[in-house]
Order: C-alpha cells, then structure tokens, then sequence
C-alpha cells in the first residue's frame, strides 16, 4: 500500500486532486467526509495484483498478499495473468 500511495502522490498534485475532490462533492457524487486520495488509493490496493514502476524499473507483486486476503492461504502454485495496455 505504501508504494501505491507514493506512486498516487507522485502522479497527482495535491492542488489536483483537492480540486477533483470539491467538485465530486459539491456536485453531490462524493460525500462530504471522503477523501478522493483515501478512496482511490485503498481501491487500488483492493484490486491490484502488482504493478510496474517505470521510474524504479521494477514489477512490484502484491499478488501473495491479495490472495491471502481473499482466500486465507496460498497455495504451492499459483497462475499469473499479464495484461499489458
């Protein structure tokens, strides 16, 4: 999680994401106690698998964590799925 929040601070200045955050809630789409940054960082870290940093030049995995948390344990073998954009 700590990767993806330095990766979601890098990527988008505060003054952007502040900005994104009172028109979601002003036009009634976000409630009024969120956080854009919170709810966007804790639903990558949800879904994600792993992702890869240009700027490190490394793949990091979250996949063993993922799978732990949804299933309780991992097995011996596990399959990967790259999906490349």
């Amino acid at each position: 999680k700590v990767r993806i929040e330095a990766s979601f601070v890098r990527d988008n200045p505060a003054s952007v994401v502040a900005a994104n955050e009172r028109l979601l809630k002003g036009l009634g789409l976000f409630p009024k106690d969120a956080s854009l940054s919170k709810l966007y960082v804790d639903l990558l870290d949800s879904q994600v698998a792993g992702f890869y940093s240009p700027k490190d030049k490394k793949l990091f995995e979250e996949t063993v964590k993922l799978y732990e948390r949804t299933f309780g344990a991992v097995p011996e073998r596990v399959g990967w799925v790259c999906i490349f954009g």
